[in-house]
């Protein structure tokens, strides 16, 4: 048994008709405003605290995503009726000072939420100890059982990955149990400190969207939230809906860096001081179009990937050097795909031009990019042997990168791996200067048409060849090519 005292809840097991907390747990002509904090870790998972209000609508909750540091000028916890920790592996951990002001603030009355998953917790539990509570390294027993609570009202099942197994709590002192495992053991917790309220959840997925297109948990996450913020002590004061890191620093007029008193000493800081120019010009060389943009890296507490905005990328700044080179280039490059974004199939296409970036660094840098495209190579053709089944633009398709990998590398006619069996993919015209020419038509493209029959209307351009029946042919579903296509491809190709 892992914890030590707690109120005993009865199961449920039938559904409560009530689907939200009553008016005398939260006043609801007033919002509750939420901090997620990300300055400790940042996830990529679509979280039900970004910005979709089928979650929080934001005319009863206001969010501030956080990349500040908590104990930063920037931050102001006293505006704030509840603060969101979740926290699955990062490399960051929490100071005493940090730990010092979370404890203060929820014995004033603010509501805590603390988030983990049973790998990489020990930093969640610097925080979680100071109210008896600890996140333990293994794995819950499914299925899970329903408590009955305020917070569970209404809550029949939660929408989890069918992949994911939580983690355990162990609770030393009084605490309501929310949700625990088959084996009796707690899942997610709720107990009151001072005049404030926290809750641990050891499942992140019941926080998280693991199916990203559909609303689950939906009654959960609000009822949550609404009985952590119950004494709306910030008397919905205007927050702000995102802050940056707080330190700045620049590198150059090109270039300049942004990270928090907790990722100064990430090494992606010194990494992209010392090689950004070196990637750029590689970029701009392979894609034979200029980048003219001021630059803002933010250095993401995560272990591996990034975003773009356009002229702001975030980059996780705990990686190996190989893997930060990669992704640098990677998010670099949708920056050159202002102001015209492609869609999703050519996704793939920037992982693509990344590696070609590697392989300009040589040495550890070319190895592992070499690997990770025999990595993609083998999942691709495991799942489509002949080259016919994978359709590029499904997004929910993980081995479309490796199959769209397969396309460029034919188009260029260096594809670099076996292609016995799989479809004969035409290579371009002039496969020598294809990627140049696709990407100088894309940027001229005024059409603004982020669709793939428009990408697949300029790959045709740029390779001198009607590419519409080699689309076709390796199970791309497309709409009818354009009339003049053929007279297009002609223009561009003279």
């Amino acid at each position: 048994m892992v914890i030590s005292r707690f109120r005993r809840l009865r199961f449920i097991g039938v559904m409560i008709v009530a689907t939200g907390i009553s008016a005398s747990s939260a006043r609801a002509d007033e919002r509750i405003n939420v901090l997620v904090d990300l300055s400790h870790q940042f996830s990529f998972r679509y979280s039900v605290f970004s910005g979709r209000d089928d979650y929080l609508d934001r005319s009863s909750f206001a969010r501030t995503h956080s990349l500040a540091s908590l104990t930063s000028k920037e931050i102001d916890l006293d505006r704030y009726d509840v603060v969101v920790l979740h926290h699955v592996d990062s490399p960051v951990d929490y100071d005493s000072a940090e730990v010092a002001l979370l404890l203060g603030w929820v014995r004033r009355g603010g509501g805590l939420l603390m988030v983990g998953k049973g790998t990489g917790v020990a930093p969640l539990n610097r925080v979680a100890r100071e109210f008896g509570i600890r996140f333990l390294e293994d794995r819950a027993e499914l299925p899970y059982r329903i408590h009955d609570h305020e917070v569970n009202r209404g809550v029949v099942e939660f929408g989890v990955s069918t992949q994911s197994r939580g983690g355990r709590l162990q609770v030393d002192g009084v605490a309501s149990v929310l949700v625990s495992d088959t084996a009796g053991s707690a899942v997610a917790v709720a107990q009151q400190v001072g005049k404030g309220r926290v809750v641990a959840v050891a499942e992140d997925h019941f926080i998280s969207n693991p199916h990203q297109s559909t609303v689950v948990n939906q009654t959960f996450v609000r009822n949550l939230i609404r009985w952590l913020g119950y004494r709306h002590r910030s008397g919905g004061a205007s927050v702000p809906g995102r802050l940056e890191p707080e330190k700045l620093r620049q590198v150059s007029k090109a270039l300049s860096i942004r990270h928090s008193a907790k990722t100064a000493e990430s090494p992606f800081v010194s990494m992209a001081s010392r090689e950004y120019s070196r990637v750029n010009r590689h970029l701009e060389r392979i894609t034979g179009i200029e980048n003219s943009f001021e630059m803002t890296f933010l250095v993401l507490p995560c272990r591996g990937g990034g975003y773009s905005s356009g002229r702001v990328v975030g980059v996780c700044g705990y990686m190996t050097e190989s893997a930060m080179l990669r992704t640098l280039a990677h998010e670099l490059m949708h920056s050159f795909d202002i102001p015209n974004p492609p869609p999703e199939m050519m996704h793939p296409v920037v992982s693509w031009v990344a590696s070609k970036v590697a392989d300009e660094f040589a040495g550890e840098h070319a190895a592992a990019a070499d690997r990770e495209r025999k990595n993609w190579d083998r999942g691709f053709k495991k799942k489509d042997p002949m080259g016919t089944e994978i359709d590029v633009t499904d997004k929910d398709v993980f081995e479309r990168r490796g199959k769209m990998f397969w396309i460029m590398g034919s188009l260029e006619g260096n594809y670099g791996f076996p292609s016995e069996g799989l479809y004969p993919f035409r290579r371009a015209r002039d496969p020598r200067n294809f990627l140049r020419r696709y990407f100088r038509l894309k940027r001229a493209d005024t059409s603004y048409e982020s669709t793939p029959e428009r990408i697949v209307e300029l790959l045709s351009m740029a390779a001198c060849r009607n590419l519409y029946p080699d689309f076709e042919a390796v199970g791309t579903r497309l709409g009818p090519a354009r009339a003049d296509l053929r007279a297009r491809i002609d223009g561009a190709c003279r």
